[in-house]
C-alpha cells in the first residue's frame, strides 16, 4: 500500500514490508501535514499483521511541536496493541529538534 504525495511536494507515503509498516512524510512536517499523517497513521495501524511502525525523516526538512504531538499519539494508539515505533534517519534542524525534546525517551530513534 502506498499513498504517495506528487515528487517534491509536502505529503505522506505509507509502505508496508512483511510485519512493519514505513510512513515517510516529507517537506515540513507541521500542522498544516496533520491530515494527511493522521489518516496514514490510521491505514497503518488497520494493517493486519503490521506489529512495527517505522517514521522516515529523511525527507523531512523541518518539523514542529504539532509533529512531536503527532507522533506520540500515534505511539500511544499502536503500544496497546503490541506496536513499536522508531523514527528513522533524522538530520539537521530536524535531528536538533527531536534531541531537544528528548523524544529517543519515549520513542526509539535511530
Amino acid at each position: 500500500m502506498s499513498d504517495a504525495a506528487p515528487s517534491g511536494a509536502d505529503g505522506v507515503e505509507v509502505q508496508r514490508v512483511g510485519h512493519v509498516c514505513l510512513i515517510r512524510p516529507r517537506g515540513r512536517f507541521d500542522y498544516n501535514l496533520y491530515g494527511a499523517f493522521h489518516a496514514a497513521a490510521q491505514r497503518a495501524h488497520a494493517m493486519d499483521g503490521v506489529s512495527e511502525f517505522q517514521v522516515d525523516l529523511d525527507d523531512v526538512v523541518y518539523l514542529d511541536s504539532s509533529a512531536l504531538g503527532m507522533l506520540l499519539k500515534f505511539q500511544a494508539d499502536i503500544r496497546p496493541t503490541g506496536g513499536s515505533l522508531t523514527l528513522l534517519h533524522a538530520k539537521g534542524v530536524v535531528r536538533e529538534i527531536l534531541d531537544i525534546a528528548n523524544i529517543q525517551a519515549i520513542i526509539a530513534l535511530r
